[in-house]
C-alpha cells in the first residue's frame, strides 16, 4: 500500500464507521386528497377523515447530485473506475460538484384525524415520525483519491465534510377557515420531540502532500443526541463508534422543538375557476438539551517524513504500514469534551409554495384543471427551487389524477404523477415524484437522481356543510 492510498483509506474508513420530509409536489393539486392540508395549511378536503393507523401516509425520498456515471467511465475495454489510468483527472473532476451531497428523508403518519365544524372550519390532528439523513463530500476528497501526489506539492481542502442523521416525533394541530367567499386561511402548529440525532462536521481539514513530507490538520465536532445510547472509548481515550451502550428502558426525548405552517387561498371574483395559493411549512427549530448529548472534538495533526533509520536486514513493512495507518486514523477521531453549552439549536428544512390553478372544464362529475406551482426548499444550507406545470383530471367524482413536470429548476427536473381514489367509504392515494434517470441492472442510479414515493389510506367522515349544500343546489338546478 503506497502513501497516497493509506491517507485516502483512513478518510473513507472514518466516514463509513461514523456513518423532514416534504409532501410530494404531485399531490399539491389533489383537492379530494384527505391530507391536502399537508401541502397548504388552508387546503381542506371534501370530507373529514380518520387515517388507518400506521398506514395513513408513508413518504420516502432519496436524492444525490452523484451517480454511477460520476465514478464509472466507458472505454474500448468496457467500464472502468475513476482510478483507472485511462480516465484523466480533469475528466473525473469535471463530472463532480464543489459539494457532493446525498440526502434521504422519510415521514410516516402514525395516526391522524380531520373534521369539519359548523361553519366550514376544518380541524386536523396528527402524530408522525420523521427521519432525515444528509451527507456532504467536498470535491477535494475525490481530487485527493485521484490525483494524490501528481506534483511536487499538493494541497487538498476537505472542510465542510459532514454527516447528519435525525429522528423526530411530531404532533400537529391544524385549523383553516373561510374568511369570505374569496379568501381561506389556515395554520398549523407542530410540537416536536427529538428522539436521536448524530452530527459530524469538519470545520478544517487540510491535507498537504510533497515528496519530503505528508501533513494533515483536522478540526471538527461530533455530537450524538440521545438519552438511550452512549459511546464508549478505545484504548487511546478516543470515542469508539463500534463500542456503544444501549439502554432502551431509559428511552425518552433528547430535545424539543416547534414549527409552524401557514397557508392562504384566494379565488378572484372576476375570474371564475381561478384559485391562487401561498404557503410555507416547517418553519421552526429543534433544541437538544445538554443532558442528552455526547460531544467529541477533533483537533489533531498527522505528519509523516518517511521511515527513519531503516534496518534493511530486519525491516517489517507490514508492521510499519499498520503503525502508519493507526497514526493517520487518529487524525479524524474525537476526544470527548464536556462543554458548557446548555443546548444546541438545529434548523428544520423549510418549504415555500406559490400556486395558481384554473378550471378549464367542470360539471357535477368531471373536471379538468391546469396549474403552476413555484416550490422552494431550504435544506442544510442549500436552496432548491423549481417551477412546475400541472394537469389535473377528474374523470369521475371518486377518482383524481395529476401530472406535474418541472419547467424551470436549479436542480434536475422532476416528473410527478399522483392518483387518488375517494369513494365515500375510503380514500386511497399513491404519488411519485422523480427525475428521468438511468438505472443499471442492480437498479442503482447512473446519473444524479431524486426519487420520492408517498402512499396511504384514510377513512372518510362527514362532508363539509358548504360542499354538501352546494351539491344539493347543483342537483336541484338540473
Amino acid at each position: 500500500m503506497n502513501k497516497r492510498k493509506a491517507i485516502t483509506l483512513y478518510i473513507y474508513i472514518n466516514l463509513l464507521l461514523s456513518m423532514s420530509a416534504q409532501t410530494l409536489n404531485s399531490l399539491y393539486f389533489m383537492d379530494k386528497w384527505s391530507l391536502s392540508h399537508r401541502s397548504n395549511a388552508s387546503f381542506a378536503p371534501e370530507y373529514g377523515y380518520v387515517s388507518v393507523p400506521f398506514m395513513g401516509s408513508s413518504q420516502f425520498s432519496i436524492s444525490s447530485n452523484l451517480g454511477l456515471s460520476s465514478f464509472l467511465f466507458p472505454t474500448d475495454a468496457g467500464l472502468v473506475t475513476f482510478m483507472h489510468p485511462s480516465v484523466s483527472s480533469s475528466e473525473f473532476i469535471n463530472s463532480l460538484q464543489a459539494n457532493n451531497f446525498f440526502s434521504q428523508e422519510s415521514n410516516n403518519n402514525l395516526i391522524s384525524v380531520g373534521f369539519y365544524g359548523k361553519n366550514s372550519e376544518f380541524w386536523s390532528f396528527g402524530l408522525s415520525l420523521k427521519e432525515q439523513l444528509n451527507m456532504n463530500l467536498p470535491i477535494d476528497l475525490f481530487r485527493l483519491a485521484k490525483i494524490g501526489m501528481a506534483g511536487s506539492a499538493n494541497h487538498y481542502d476537505l472542510k465542510d465534510m459532514s454527516f447528519r442523521n435525525t429522528y423526530i416525533g411530531e404532533m400537529s394541530i391544524g385549523y383553516s377557515q373561510d374568511i369570505d367567499p374569496q379568501w381561506r386561511l389556515g395554520g398549523k402548529v407542530k410540537f416536536l420531540a427529538g428522539l436521536v440525532s448524530a452530527n459530524i462536521n469538519y470545520s478544517q481539514f487540510d491535507v498537504d502532500l510533497s515528496q519530503q513530507t505528508w501533513h494533515a490538520q483536522a478540526k471538527g465536532e461530533m455530537l450524538l443526541n440521545s438519552q438511550f445510547m452512549h459511546l464508549g472509548q478505545d484504548a487511546d481515550g478516543y470515542l469508539d463508534f463500534g463500542n456503544y451502550n444501549l439502554n432502551l428502558s431509559g428511552f425518552k426525548p433528547s430535545g424539543y422543538g416547534i414549527s409552524i405552517d401557514f397557508g392562504a387561498t384566494y379565488k378572484p371574483v372576476d375570474i371564475e375557476g381561478l384559485t391562487l395559493g401561498l404557503s410555507f411549512s416547517d418553519f421552526g427549530f429543534m433544541t437538544w438539551r445538554r443532558t442528552s448529548w455526547q460531544r467529541g472534538v477533533a483537533d489533531n495533526s498527522f505528519t509523516f517524513n518517511g521511515f527513519q533509520n531503516v534496518d534493511y536486514t530486519n525491516f517489517d513493512l507490514k508492521a510499519q504500514l499498520e503503525t502508519l495507518q493507526k497514526d493517520a486514523l487518529k487524525l479524524v477521531k474525537f476526544k470527548e469534551e464536556i462543554g458548557v453549552d446548555e443546548y444546541k439549536l438545529q434548523e428544520l428544512p423549510a418549504t415555500w409554495n406559490m400556486s395558481a390553478e384554473y378550471s378549464l372544464m367542470k360539471d357535477e362529475n368531471r373536471e379538468l384543471l391546469v396549474g403552476a406551482l413555484w416550490n422552494s426548499r431550504y435544506i442544510e444550507n442549500r436552496i432548491f427551487t423549481e417551477l412546475l406545470g400541472a394537469v389535473t383530471l377528474k374523470p369521475f367524482t371518486w377518482m383524481t389524477s395529476s401530472l406535474t413536470y418541472s419547467i424551470v429548476a436549479n436542480k434536475p427536473r422532476t416528473l410527478g404523477f399522483a392518483l387518488n381514489f375517494s369513494p365515500k367509504w375510503i380514500n386511497v392515494f399513491l404519488a411519485f415524484d422523480g427525475i428521468n434517470t438511468r438505472l443499471n441492472r442492480q437498479l442503482i442510479p447512473i446519473d444524479p437522481f431524486y426519487t420520492a414515493i408517498q402512499a396511504g389510506v384514510t377513512i372518510p367522515l362527514s362532508q363539509n356543510t358548504k360542499d354538501r349544500n352546494t351539491a344539493r343546489k347543483f342537483r336541484l338546478l338540473r
